[in-house]
């Protein structure tokens, strides 16, 4: 498995390793999180693998994924785009990034690149982390994420509500 970069409070790198460390040792990590929107205007969301370790079956942004050892924000985003959805060629725009804790303990923060970009697909899923991806218009998403938080992961409400303050 790949070591992800460690970081305290300021984004500042503190070492690397794995991720189970990284929960038991308490230290903070990089997470890049992007959203694709179509022609349409429309957001891609994706349902998450019951596969997955962290939230399994839980509604998430279109790709998300850790930094990792060896990678800049940006480097991780257009990986993680090309191995969860098969996309490459697609320009990413920096929107914003927030820093979280992780499942609410005050000393381990989570900072978040948001990106977005523009794509029609055709998409290759990873279906080790991805169960399915569908296409909602915004105000719809608003709608389901106030009717149904808990339908979606934790990081996906923190980057949503901040996205929307900014686009």
């Amino acid at each position: 498995m790949t070591n992800i970069i460690y970081v305290d409070q300021d984004d500042n790198v503190v070492g690397a390793g794995p991720i189970a460390e990284a929960d038991a040792r308490g230290v903070g990590r990089r997470i890049v999180r992007i959203y694709i929107y179509n022609s349409k205007g429309e957001i891609l969301v994706q349902r998450r693998s019951e596969r997955m370790q962290y939230m399994p079956g839980r509604w998430d942004q279109s790709v998300a994924g850790h930094v990792d050892v060896g990678e800049d924000y940006e480097a991780a985003a257009y990986r993680e785009l090309k191995e969860e959805l098969g996309l490459s060629g697609v320009a990413l725009q920096e929107v914003k990034k927030i820093r979280t804790q992780h499942n609410g303990i005050p000393e381990i923060f989570i900072h978040h690149m948001i990106y977005k970009g523009i794509s029609d697909g055709p998409f290759l899923l990873d279906k080790e982390e991805v169960a399915e991806i569908k296409w909602v218009a915004p105000t719809d998403l608003h709608a389901w994420v106030e009717k149904d938080p808990e339908a979606f992961t934790p990081g996906f409400l923190a980057t949503y509500k901040e996205l929307q303050s900014v686009v």
